[in-house]
């Protein structure tokens, strides 16, 4: 009983490490997406003041 306990304790930390990084890749690439998506937004808002300051200094 011992002996299995040892082999598997390895193999437990290793699971640990892999879910971790998958864990991080994740987060990453859901930040990035969430980033890119502020950024669209933000790119359509910034076009419609320069659409409405453009008009405006045309008058």
């Amino acid at each position: 009983m011992m002996d299995s306990t040892f082999f598997l304790f390895p193999i437990f930390i290793f699971l640990l490490y892999i879910a971790a990084f998958i864990f991080v890749v994740w987060f990453m690439v859901t930040l990035i997406k969430l980033q890119k998506e502020k950024n669209e937004h933000l790119a359509k808002i910034s076009s419609g003041i320069h659409l409405i300051s453009n008009k405006l200094d045309k008058e």
